[in-house]
């Protein structure tokens, strides 16, 4: 599960960018901002718990609880959650750390790094007026050994190109 075993997919600020390195650490803010609109689902559940004495059928408070819960701990692992990347002329390295859990590091050797690429992700959410199509960009590594690694997340391809290309200037020296 993401996060948990796997470096997350979210957006990055650039920490440091400079000859022969590039330094991203996030959640970017804006991330940070949806992690928030997590949290205040936790008050979906809230909501829920209202209901368990109500004359209703129990599936009804149950099912508000469970979905507040589970977007309260979305949120709060959006909110509190740290991952970083790091380029530079000996390889890559992915960090990233949950508030419960232990930092956890990928490390890939420049050898092992064979190319950068950008996939899209489509995915459509049903809302009250009407169905939303949503298109993002993800920046993943390719290692030499088959693994794919995603790792950032963009709202255009445009966006999505620049920073491939700025890793690109740095493991390409």
């Amino acid at each position: 599960m993401q996060w948990f075993t796997d470096a997350p997919i979210v957006s990055l600020d650039v920490i440091e960018a400079g000859d022969g390195r590039v330094v991203l650490a996030g959640p970017a803010s804006a991330t940070r901002r949806e992690g928030a609109e997590n949290a205040v689902g936790g008050a979906v559940g809230l909501f829920g718990a209202r209901f368990l004495r109500a004359p209703l059928p129990l599936l009804f408070p149950v099912a508000f609880i469970v979905a507040g819960a589970v977007s309260l701990i979305v949120g709060a692992a959006r909110l509190a959650g740290r991952c970083r990347v790091e380029v530079d002329g000996d390889g890559v390295t992915f960090t990233w750390r949950l508030p419960t859990g232990p930092e956890q590091r990928l490390q890939l050797p420049l050898v092992d790094v064979a190319f950068l690429a950008i996939t899209s992700r489509v995915w459509t959410t049903d809302s009250d007026h009407g169905s939303d199509v949503r298109e993002d960009f993800v920046l993943a590594l390719h290692a030499t050994d088959g693994r794919v690694i995603p790792f950032e997340c963009f709202a255009s391809r445009r966006d999505a190109g620049e920073r491939r290309a700025q890793l690109e200037r740095v493991l390409l020296r």
